[in-house]
């Protein structure tokens, strides 16, 4: 501006002495707020008001602080709402003219949302902050230079900038203002915006049709400008026609594989695009708004039985979708999703008009059903309680074949139907009104004996049956039945038409129940029953009567009677149709079986002096329901016990018997035998075995362990006739085992233990020796041994071949391959017995394995180096064997042998299997290298000597001094004293080897010796531990000495003196500068009493010296 513009003059503040005025003044309130239609202006509003702090503190209530805030408004009583701020008034002022002059007395601060008109309006009271505001303008002025006093001055208009679509941001940008200290942006629509100051606002899809409206005011120090900007959201499209489900039922249940379509749908309204979905929801009023779950997003969804099964009750929603510039209008149709209910069967029914084969059968059905339901046919036959199904049936129709017919003979045709859809299942069966022809009916036979109970006769099965068909053929079989005829008992006894009648079957049938299978067979199949008869017990030929048995021995022992019994000789006895039996209670004879005619049976372990009766039984052996005949009673008692005989111990341990020694007894008049008793079939003495008066062990060995167990053992004592026996008790525990097994050469087999005894590569041989052992042995062995005495063959498997386990020859057979090599063997034979000792190797003889020998060499192999030259080291090429003659390398054992100039043989190395390596060799040196071939003689031959000379040593290089490493010093004696000599070590290194070592010694200051004789204890030239010995000269004195240590290499470099430790050093022998001195009072008598004479007495005292006492009485 060009020229100053004048401002009128600001109210003043009020104050708490005008508070009484204010209360009834006229009050005027300014503000840019909204009006009553809560819309923007653009122009500064006033209105007159009054005080209203009565109404507000009813209305308010505690909300309400009259101290701090003042109420003003005007009562329209024909609206019943008062006039006063809004939403955009805050901060504005509210004034009144007070005795002329206009005062600030309030500022605009809160009221109702939404400028609710029904209620006063809240300013704070001006007169409390007072003094507060008056200190502000103070501070202002203070701090203010130039105030501008234009108004401000729109440069450029308030634009609204963005994409107005849902779910993107849009902003109020204030545009371009001069002159203004401050810029406040807030929006008056849409409503849901109204009042908001955030310049950005994000855009929802309710906004479809909506301003939006945004309003600028600028404040300069004296004035204000607003601007507004307005912005209108596209519109929403308007559905016109709603969109419909076709392809599918509107009602009712749904069918799997049908095709779903949602079309149908028309817009009014502008739009860009158009869209339908398939969604899964649980609402069919919000079907959108309860988490739906999307299917398709095309036109058509199919739906499948699996879905219907699944979703059954819920909704199958389509959405239909218009999209105008982003906002959308979204309609939907809804279809509940029902499953079909089971399908109802009323009934099956069939149709055949014969049973003839290739006759066709039909199975017709009515339900509630439709052409979707899955429809299974079956086939099959039974009584209308059972249902056997027909294979390869599964349609409505059957051809009736001839497997049919004779399989379902009897039975009712039978088609069960099964209906299924989604909602369930249900079967039904029909059956035919005829049966099938059935096989033979009403058999009736009576089986009768024709001719008698004798030999000759028949048993005779006469009957009929009834048959729809053919009668093809009736067949018979005889057989034992039960009492009921369920059914033969063993095997048929034959297939007549009539039963032969014999004895052998009059004895087998006696007391039975005898049947008759009849078989009765048709064109359409066989039935069979048996029919029975009751054999009397009387039609068995009468069994003979045995005679009386006779008591033909009695032997009377410590503890039991031996009885022999004869039983005489019964002609008419058949061992293949009777049973003997001789019945004997209480004894170990009783029903035993008696197979041979005149026989003697011994009965052992009677008790003395009782009463038996023994008789014989015999019976049919068909047939034992058969009353038995019997003997008469042989009755008899028995002898009393003789008086107890003494006999030795004896018990047995797998095939070792061990017994005691025996008793003391005549010799002319008693002898004890050992026997092995074989318990199978007959008693038979296997063997007899002498023992020893002093007791041992008789090995059984010839008896295989595995039948021990049919074997008795038993030690047998005869005392001049009378025979007393104990049988041998078996035991778990081995025999005492004194001593190992033993190999003996005391018999022939030392003279030819080996066969043969030379033999060529990959033969055999033979070691022979004897074996013996206390226990018995159960496994030996020999080992084959060459000259440097090295185990090359060991077999384990030996047979013995004379003798028993307790002394026996034993031979193995050694399998001697081609890995044994020419050469002087011996055998070493070793047994083990049954505790598992084992003997110490023997040697039982030698053999020879011959071989080639060096002697026949005419040619060795040349030797060569691969034509480098090494310090320490001579290679050498690949040896050529193949030049040897006669060419048979494998025959020797081949090595390198390396000689000095001296001859003196320096190394010997095994050849390589392609170069040769010799190494460990010294530089500058001359060697003679041979090939040397050794045969299995030891005999060995030379190929031509190889001179090699090897290279010189490079000279070292000498890179750094030598290094006495820090903190490895170890001073070692425990006490030196002037006069003696300290030992210490260190650790040294240098990269060409330290050649020699010293130290020197200090105390304090002084010089004590150095140098001192070094060696090497341990490690190497270049690293390793060296020991220093120095002498302390006598004429120094004691004190903590220093030592120190140094070495030197070959080329004179040296490390320097390092300090290892320090010692303590004593002074020479000590001064004797006082008498000892027995301390007077010391003295303790420590015997108490002394009541002889020529006693001793024990006393202790103390002494002091200042160099030791070293004697005393």
């Amino acid at each position: 501006m060009a020229e100053e513009v004048s401002v009128g003059k600001l109210p003043s503040l009020s104050t708490p002495s005008l508070e009484k005025q204010v209360k009834g003044a006229k009050l005027t309130i300014y503000g840019w707020g909204r009006d009553h239609t809560l819309k923007v202006t653009n122009l500064l509003n006033k209105s007159a008001l009054r005080n209203q702090d009565v109404q507000a503190a009813r209305i308010w209530a505690k909300s309400f602080n009259k101290n701090t805030m003042l109420a003003a408004g005007t009562y329209l009583p024909k609206e019943k709402l008062f006039s006063g701020g809004c939403n955009g008034d805050s901060g504005g002022p509210l004034v009144a003219r007070i005795d002329g002059t206009l005062t600030l007395v309030g500022v605009t601060s809160w009221g109702s949302a939404k400028c609710d008109s029904s209620k006063p309006t809240i300013f704070a009271r001006v007169s409390v902050f007072g003094p507060a505001i008056k200190q502000g303008i103070t501070y202002l002025k203070s701090s203010s230079t130039t105030i501008n006093q234009a108004p401000p001055v729109n440069i450029s208009l308030p634009t609204i900038s963005g994409t107005l679509q849902p779910d993107q941001t849009i902003t109020c940008n204030p545009g371009t203002w001069k002159n203004a200290v401050a810029i406040s942006i807030s929006w008056s629509s849409p409503a849901r915006l109204s009042g908001s100051i955030n310049p950005k606002v994000k855009v929802t899809d309710a906004d479809a049709g909506q301003a939006f409206t945004c309003q600028v005011v600028a404040t300069s120090t004296q004035a204000s400008l607003r601007k507004s900007i307005e912005l209108v959201a596209p519109s929403k499209p308007e559905i016109r026609s709603y969109p419909t489900i076709s392809g599918i039922p509107s009602s009712g249940s749904l069918k799997p594989d049908s095709l779903a379509i949602c079309d149908g749908q028309s817009w009014s309204g502008a739009y860009q695009t158009e869209s339908q979905s398939w969604y899964l929801s649980t609402n069919s009023k919000s079907p959108l708004l309860s988490n739906p779950q999307l299917l398709s997003s095309e036109k058509s969804f199919k739906i499948t039985s699996d879905f219907i099964k699944s979703n059954s009750g819920k909704f199958l929603v389509c959405a239909a979708k218009a999209e105008n510039n982003g906002f959308t209008t979204t309609t939907t149709v809804v279809r509940q999703i029902i499953a079909p209910a089971a399908p109802i069967l009323y009934g099956v029914f069939i149709s055949v008009n014969s049973y003839q084969e290739g006759a066709l059968a039909t199975c017709d059905f009515k339900a509630s059903t439709d052409e979707s339901d899955q429809k299974v046919f079956e086939w099959g036959y039974g009584d209308k309680s059972t249902f056997t199904p027909i294979t390869g049936s599964n349609n409505n129709s059957l051809k009736i074949s001839g497997d049919l017919i004779r399989s379902a003979a009897g039975q009712f045709l039978s088609c069960r139907l099964t209906l299924t859809n989604l909602g369930g299942n249900t079967s039904s069966t029909g059956y035919s009104s005829e049966r099938f022809p059935s096989a033979p009916t009403d058999l009736s036979y009576k089986v009768y004996n024709s001719g008698g109970w004798t030999e000759g006769a028949y048993m005779v099965c006469d009957g009929s049956q009834t048959s729809t068909s053919k009668m093809l053929s009736v067949q018979k079989s005889w057989g034992i039945t039960d009492a009921n005829g369920n059914g033969f008992i063993g095997a048929p006894i034959s297939t007549s038409d009539r039963l032969f009648v014999s004895n052998d079957l009059l004895i087998n049938i006696a007391g039975k129940t005898l049947g008759c299978l009849v078989n009765a067979t048709n064109a359409i199949g066989s039935t069979q029953r048996i029919f029975t008869t009751q054999i009397p017990v009387s039609v068995a030929p009468s069994l003979p009567v045995p005679g009386n048995l006779t008591i033909s021995k009695q032997e009377a022992l410590t503890s039991s009677i031996t009885v022999t019994i004869t039983i005489p000789s019964f002609s008419s006895f058949s061992s293949s149709t009777m049973d003997a039996r001789l019945r004997f209670s209480n004894t170990s004879c009783d029903n035993r079986q008696i197979t041979s005619f005149p026989s003697t049976i011994t009965c052992v372990g009677l008790p003395g002096q009782t009463a038996f009766a023994p008789y014989l039984t015999v019976g049919y052996v068909a047939n034992s329901g058969i009353a038995q005949s019997r003997s008469g009673s042989t009755s008899f008692t028995t002898v009393g016990l003789t008086p107890a005989v003494e006999m030795p111990t004896c018990s047995r341990y797998k095939t070792t018997v061990i017994y005691g020694a025996l008793p003391t007894f005549d010799s002319s008049k008693t002898t004890f035998q050992l026997y092995a008793i074989r318990n199978i079939g007959a008693n038979q003495s296997v063997t007899a075995y002498g023992p020893y008066p002093q007791g041992g062990i008789w090995n059984v060995d010839f008896i295989d362990i595995n039948d021990m167990a049919n074997y008795t053992l038993r030690f047998v004592r005869s005392d001049q006739g009378v025979e007393t026996f104990a049988n041998c008790a078996e035991t778990q525990t081995a025999p005492s085992d004194a001593t190992a097994p033993q190999v003996s050469l005391t018999d022939l087999y030392q003279y030819s233990p080996v066969t043969p005894t030379s033999i060529s590569v990959g033969q055999n041989v033979t070691a022979t020796f004897r074996l013996t052992d206390d226990i018995g042995i159960t496994s030996c062995g020999a080992t084959v041994y060459n000259v440097n005495n090295v185990d090359t063959t060991t077999n384990t498997v030996c047979t013995k071949i004379l003798g028993t386990a307790s002394n026996g020859v034993w031979q193995v057979s050694l399998n001697l391959n081609s890995s044994n090599n020419p050469g002087a063997y011996t055998i070493k034979a070793f047994g083990t017995d049954a505790s598992g000792k084992t003997s110490t190797r023997v040697q039982v003889g030698s053999f020879t394995i011959v071989g080639p020998s060096v002697s026949n060499l005419t040619t060795m192999p040349t030797l060569q180096t691969i034509g480098i030259n090494y310090v320490d080291q001579i290679v050498l090429n690949g040896i050529n064997f193949g030049s040897i003659s006669p060419n048979s390398p494998g025959s020797y054992a081949w090595t390198v042998r390396v000689t000095n100039s001296a001859g003196t043989i320096i190394t010997t190395v095994p050849t390589g299997s392609n170069q040769t390596y010799i190494t460990g060799l010294t530089g500058s040196t001359t060697y003679k290298v041979y090939l040397v071939a050794t045969d299995s003689s030891g005999a060995t031959k030379l190929s031509n000597a190889l001179t090699v000379t090897t290279l010189a040593p490079a000279a070292p290089v000498d890179s750094q001094n030598p290094v006495v490493v820090v903190g490895s010093g170890v001073v070692q004696q425990s006490t030196v004293a002037v006069g003696q000599s300290v030992t210490f070590t260190f650790r040294a290194t240098d990269d060409i080897g330290v050649t020699s070592a010293g130290g020197i010694i200090y105390n304090g200051s002084q010089l004590v010796n150095q140098g001192g004789s070094a060696t090497r204890v341990s490690g190497t030239a270049s690293d390793g531990i060296w020991s220093v010995t120095l002498s302390i000269p006598a004429a120094n004195s004691a004190g903590t000495y220093t030592i120190s240590g140094y070495v030197q290499d070959a080329l004179a470099k040296g490390s320097g003196y390092v300090p290892v430790g320090t010692k303590v050093v004593t002074s020479g022998s000590p001064v004797d500068s006082q008498n000892p001195v027995v301390v007077v009072g010391s003295g303790v008598l420590t015997t108490s009493s002394l009541e002889t004479s020529g006693g001793t007495v024990a006393v202790t005292y103390r002494i002091t010296d200042d160099v030791g006492c070293c004697g005393y009485h």
